[in-house]
């Protein structure tokens, strides 16, 4: 790769990583094309790139970008896999991954300019996705408003029992 070559590779790299909120480091010793495909087939339905990069130009590209902290990372094979979108469902797929296939070795990563270890990754792939957190938020707000219907429509049904017991204690006497 000519000069011109790697300052244009390193420019749409950057460009990438300005736009990217998350990114996870990856050591990928030992994994062979078939498993890499594997891998960027499943991060490709959660719209996340992931790219094999030498050091040297992810270090120069990683310039000016939230991923400059991450410096202490780009040593040895180093594969990012990075995306805008949801990083929780990223994190699911890479570490299901690794799991089963104990090459993947997750070396840190950052979200939102936080650096994140392993066990952070771990955390997010645990959690519920975007979706389910939509869903149970949608089923607090929706028991929010249910609880207050029943309260505002308390006050006046008390009232009438209210005026209904004054009524019959009146045509009693």
């Amino acid at each position: 790769m000519n000069r011109k070559q790697k300052e244009e590779k390193i420019n749409v790299l950057q460009s990438k990583l300005k736009e990217s909120s998350f990114g996870i480091l990856t050591d990928f010793t030992g994994l062979n094309v078939e498993n890499m495909n594997s891998l960027r087939e499943g991060l490709r339905d959660t719209n996340t790139e992931f790219n094999v990069v030498k050091n040297t130009l992810i270090k120069l590209a990683a310039k000016d970008t939230k991923f400059v902290n991450l410096e202490t990372f780009f040593s040895g094979p180093v594969a990012i896999a990075f995306s805008n979108d949801d990083p929780i469902n990223t994190s699911k797929v890479i570490f299901k991954f690794s799991k089963n296939n104990s090459k993947l070795k997750i070396k840190g990563g950052i979200l939102n300019g936080k650096i994140l270890t392993p066990q952070d990754i771990q955390t997010l792939a645990d959690s519920p996705g975007r979706q389910a957190m939509l869903s149970r938020l949608v089923g607090i707000l929706k028991g929010v408003q249910s609880n207050l219907v029943l309260v505002l429509n308390g006050v006046p049904r008390k009232f009438l029992l209210t005026l209904e017991a004054i009524k019959r204690q009146k045509e009693h006497k």
